[in-house]
């Protein structure tokens, strides 16, 4: 029997939620590669922590380096929301649920454990960050020390990682997808008022504001995830986004269906995941730009390969095109 949000749903023409939230979210990144920047001893962490698989970490979203995550979509949104009831396109009712509607802390979570019956649970969310750019200065920037850049960009690619993370989260309360950013404010704004004049129409269908705000706390949920600043735009971002079950009992944590682990960072405590990929999934392995003879960055280019088919990689290695002297 289909519960109330499901009618709803259907009403708009959805076959489901997750459907809906999808058409207001940008498209599921479709390149068959990504790019991953780190430190020279980070590389050696993701290739040798563990024998058998590609290590990478995802931090829990709500402790990113950039204070305005989690909070600068739910901005534009509001600003968005303001501008149309200035318009008069939006009434007042319809506004205030809008802009007093916060993002949401539960999620869905399909086929846990051969169950067909979804279940709805708190959960934490993790983020692991690329780019669509191979040899980005801007990006080697975060990695340069003095007049040296310590960078390392592993390409991976997008199939195998889907691959693997369907096997690590399988039947487990744990889901992922991978998103481009969107920094554009037109495309936010595209989004938003796409969003807002579906819940016009859900607000015909049913009076129910619980629904309508149920709508709205999950795709600013969403939303969260993938709208950046455009003064980060360099960055070209794209983004593994994993949903982790959180279930508690008489307020006492219990174990995760995905371990979480902890490291320090400049004085703060961050909580990560393990995501572990398939050895396949490296592609490419790039030295940041040195500022050393051509003769030298062969031997360095040559060094990484043995380095990689002795770690058991048939990935290539490569040097940054981008050519500086210091």
């Amino acid at each position: 029997m289909k519960c109330a949000l499901d009618i709803l749903v259907d009403n708009l023409g959805f076959e489901s939620c997750t459907e809906l939230y999808e058409k207001f979210m940008p498209p599921i990144f479709a390149g068959e590669l990504i790019y991953h920047y780190t430190s020279s001893s980070g590389l050696q962490s993701i290739l040798k922590e563990n024998p058998d698989k590609l290590i990478l970490r995802a931090s829990r979203f709500d402790c990113l380096n950039d204070k305005m995550e989690g909070t600068f979509a739910r901005k534009i949104f509001i600003n968005n929301c303001n501008e149309m009831y200035h318009k008069g396109e939006i009434d007042k009712d319809l506004h205030s649920i809008l802009v007093n509607t916060s993002p949401t802390k539960t999620t869905l979570f399909y086929n846990v454990g051969g169950r067909r019956k979804p279940i709805r649970i708190n959960r934490e969310q993790f983020l692991t960050s690329l780019s669509q750019d191979g040899d980005s200065l801007a990006m080697w920037k975060y990695y340069s020390k003095g007049t040296q850049y310590d960078g390392r960009n592993i390409g991976l690619l997008t199939s195998e990682i889907t691959n693997s993370l369907k096997e690590q989260f399988w039947e487990k309360e744990a889901s992922f997808s991978i998103f481009p950013v969107v920094y554009r404010e037109e495309e936010q704004k595209e989004l938003i008022t796409g969003f807002i004049n579906l819940i016009k129409e859900a607000k015909k269908y049913n009076q129910d504001d619980k629904l309508v705000r149920a709508l709205v706390s999950e795709q600013l949920a969403q939303w969260a995830l993938v709208f950046k600043s455009q003064h980060f735009s360099h960055e070209e971002e794209v983004r593994i986004v994993i949903d982790v079950g959180r279930t508690t009992k008489n307020g006492v944590l219990q174990g995760s269906p995905i371990p979480i682990k902890y490291r320090d960072s400049n004085g703060y405590i961050i909580p990560f995941i393990e995501l572990n990929l398939s050895k396949n999934s490296l592609e490419s392995v790039t030295l940041a730009p040195i500022g050393c003879e051509k003769e030298m960055k062969d031997i360095q280019k040559t060094i990484l390969e043995d380095m990689l088919c002795r770690y058991g990689y048939s990935a290539k290695g490569y040097n940054s095109g981008i050519d500086m002297r210091y």
